[in-house]
C-alpha cells in the first residue's frame, strides 16, 4: 500500500489518498466477493447475489485517507495499474 497527495492541474499537491492492489482473497476478505458452494459471488444492491468472475474485481484500487487514519469514501477501481490509479485519483 502506497500513500499519495492528489495534485491539481497546476501541480499543487493536497490531501492523501491510499493505492493498493487487491486478489480475490483481499476482495472476499473487504466482503466484496463472497465465496460458496465453489463459486465466486458479488452482492449488488439492486439484483442481490450475482455470480461473479474474481479476475473482473481484482487489480488496483484507491481511496482518500491518511496514513493512520480511517479511510475516507468508497474504494475506486479497479485498474490494470498503479500509474492508473493514481490517475484517476487526480482526475477527481
Amino acid at each position: 500500500m502506497s500513500y499519495y497527495q492528489f495534485s491539481n492541474e497546476f501541480g499543487e499537491r493536497y490531501g492523501s489518498c491510499e493505492i493498493f492492489k487487491m486478489d480475490r482473497f483481499d476482495l472476499q476478505d473487504a466482503d466484496i466477493l463472497s465465496f460458496e458452494n465453489g463459486e465466486w459471488f458479488s452482492y449488488d444492491h439492486f439484483r442481490g447475489e450475482l455470480y461473479a468472475d474474481p479476475a473482473d474485481f481484482e487489480g488496483w484500487y484507491w481511496r482518500a485517507g491518511f496514513p493512520g487514519c480511517l479511510p475516507e469514501g468508497d474504494l475506486m477501481g479497479p485498474f490494470e495499474t498503479e500509474g492508473e490509479a493514481m490517475d484517476d485519483a487526480n482526475a477527481v
